[in-house]
């Protein structure tokens, strides 16, 4: 096992954290966008509701309120967009953190292998070296 497999480990489940952080935020910025449709809905249903002079007058109070609560909804979905944003580059930080210690990681494994490989090549070449000792040994 690598040196570097817990920091790996370590690296893999710190971006896991934050994509769930990202989704939660995204589900968070989904509500209100179903806030303004909800409004939307509101409002369109209380136009058709809306009749005659008195209708009419209490049609534009209640137009005022969808208004200031619509920007209330539009204010948070701002923040909540400029937070969506912070987390996406964290993420994004995360990602060539874990990047870097695989590959990191992989190259520690071509060096160990190319390590065993050279040890494995040593011993063939003594145990030819050998055998051509013992015939020519043999032969004498």
């Amino acid at each position: 096992m690598s040196r570097l497999s817990g920091i790996i480990r370590f690296r893999q489940w710190e971006l896991d954290e934050k994509r769930r952080a990202l989704v939660a935020l995204e589900e968070q910025r989904q509500q209100f966008l179903d806030m303004l449709d909800a409004l939307d809905a509101e409002l369109e249903a209380e136009k058709r509701q809306a009749g005659g002079e008195v209708g009419a007058l209490v049609f534009g109070a209640f137009m005022e309120g969808i208004r200031q609560r619509e920007e209330i909804v539009r204010e948070r979905l701002a923040r909540k967009d400029e937070e969506i944003e912070r987390q996406r580059d964290q993420v994004a930080e995360a990602f060539n953190e874990l990047k870097t210690f695989e590959t990191a990681a992989e190259r520690e494994a071509i060096r160990e292998a190319r390590r065993l490989a050279g040890i494995e090549q040593s011993l063939l070449d003594e145990q030819g070296l050998e055998r051509h000792r013992r015939s020519t040994e043999n032969d004498l």
